[in-house]
This record gives structure tokens, C-alpha cells and sequence, in this order.
């Protein structure tokens, strides 16, 4: 089963179903809510196999409690550990966090998904990550 990092806002339905799937959930933080981990800090020792948040918690307006102030600041850790990144996002919202994660650099770090499609996004990806080759 897969350990799956999760930062706080994400609906308590689609935890529990992961949890009852078996997948280990791990708390992260956004380096500034003092919940588990931060999020810019996870490493592959970590193993953690997908993270899962809400796009506000990955940015930030200031360096207020040493939270990152951009995108590729925020998904380092993802990014350096090679973890998939779900972001959940209002329907209506999409188009310009996409557009604001091209600008930054960072737009293949995530998939962007509705709240409504968080849980068969998750098992998607979890899937395709599965089929991958390991290194």
C-alpha cells in the first residue's frame, strides 16, 4: 500500500477512504501551520509515494515563519524526491493556476483536479506510478 502525504484543508472523506484502502497517510506542513513535515523538507527517505493539498497551502506572501514565497520554493521537496503532487482547485479556478504554474516553471510538479475528483485522481496516480519503472 502507499504512504500518502496530505496538508491540512484536505476533505477528512477522502482520507479515511484512502486510510480504509489500506495507504498509510502522513501529515505535512506548508512551514507555516506547524503540522507535521514540512512539505519543501521531504525527501525520498521520506517514502512517501503522492502528496495531496489545496493550492494555497503551497504559496505564500511573505517568509513569515520561513514558509516559502513561491511555487518552486514550496515543491522542492516534491520535485527532489521525485512525489507526485495532487492539487485540488476550484472548477472555475483551474485555468489560471494552471497558467500561474507555467509561469512559475513548475506546471508538470502537479495535477490539478476538482474537489469532487480528489479520491480517483489519487488511485490514478497512484496506478501510474505503480507501472513506472523503479531506478
Amino acid at each position: 500500500m502507499a504512504r500518502i502525504g496530505y496538508l491540512e484543508g484536505v476533505e477528512p472523506e477522502v482520507l479515511d477512504r484512502l486510510a480504509l484502502e489500506g495507504h498509510e497517510i502522513v501529515e505535512l506542513g506548508d512551514g507555516k501551520d506547524h503540522h507535521g513535515k514540512n512539505l519543501t523538507h521531504i525527501t525520498k527517505y521520506d517514502r512517501i509515494d503522492l502528496v495531496v493539498t489545496h493550492f494555497f497551502k503551497l504559496r505564500h506572501p511573505s517568509r513569515l515563519y520561513g514558509a516559502p514565497t513561491s511555487l518552486v520554493e514550496g515543491l522542492k521537496g516534491c520535485k527532489k524526491a521525485d512525489v507526485p503532487l495532487v492539487v485540488v482547485v476550484p472548477q472555475q479556478e483551474i485555468g489560471r493556476i494552471r497558467k500561474k504554474l507555467s509561469e512559475e516553471g513548475v506546471e508538470d510538479l502537479a495535477r490539478l483536479t476538482i474537489p469532487e475528483q480528489v479520491f480517483p485522481e489519487i488511485v490514478t496516480l497512484l496506478e501510474e506510478k505503480a507501472r513506472k519503472p523503479s531506478v
